[in-house]
């Protein structure tokens, strides 16, 4: 573990931290604490913490990887290592409102780490010039294939948008969907609303 200065100065990604994410195995991410400047390799769960700022997941690691591959090179440990130095230094300059996201929708996360759906990504913000914040989580179950991309405004304000595909066969989506989660529903039943239907989606029994 290692520590670096929050925000900006710059969160700087080393070898060591490429290794102790591939050693965490499947599902795990490797993230920047915001009370300790820590840079983790950590478990999904514990990525949950509304103060971790998610920089690359396991699986993300490998596509960085891919992307060089696709160029006709083997990545190096140190070209990972700037790759996710670049990465940390984009998501710190929203990390103040993904964090505040983070928050509202530590419930709804909560309640799908129970059904073993855990982030498999950053979250990612989008400005809101043209109205209420809004972010993108990204969502797989432990063993599965399909992600579940769930975009959401501040406080539920406007519908909330499920998009799952297999990223095996990204022809088409498995499922596309929109919630209306605003009116009189309380914070908590959105959640439960939310989390039942990306479970739905994800499960690949149904």
């Amino acid at each position: 573990m290692r520590t670096s200065m929050p925000y900006t100065p710059p969160i700087v990604i080393t070898t060591e931290d490429i290794a102790a994410l591939r050693e965490r195995g499947p599902g795990a991410c490797l993230t920047w604490h915001e009370d300790t400047a820590a840079i983790e390799a950590v478990t999904p769960r514990e990525a949950l913490d509304p103060r971790r700022m998610i920089i690359a997941s396991h699986r993300g690691l490998g596509e960085v990887a891919d992307q060089y591959t696709e160029d006709g090179r083997q990545a190096t440990e140190d070209d990972l290592a700037c790759d996710l130095t670049d990465i940390a230094s984009d998501y710190a300059l929203d990390w103040p409102l993904i964090r505040t996201m983070n928050l509202m929708c530590q419930d709804l996360r909560s309640q799908l780490a129970d059904t073993c759906a855990y982030l498999a990504a950053p979250p990612i913000y989008e400005n809101p010039s043209l109205g209420a914040p809004r972010m993108t989580d990204h969502y797989r179950l432990t063993g599965g294939q399909r992600i579940a991309h769930v975009t959401v405004t501040w406080a539920f304000a406007h519908p909330t948008r499920i998009r799952t595909r297999d990223p095996i066969d990204d022809r088409r989506a498995f499922a596309d969907l929109t919630l209306v989660t605003g009116g009189m529903l309380t914070h908590r039943a959105i959640s439960d609303l939310i989390a039942g239907t990306v479970w739905q989606t994800l499960d690949q029994s149904h």
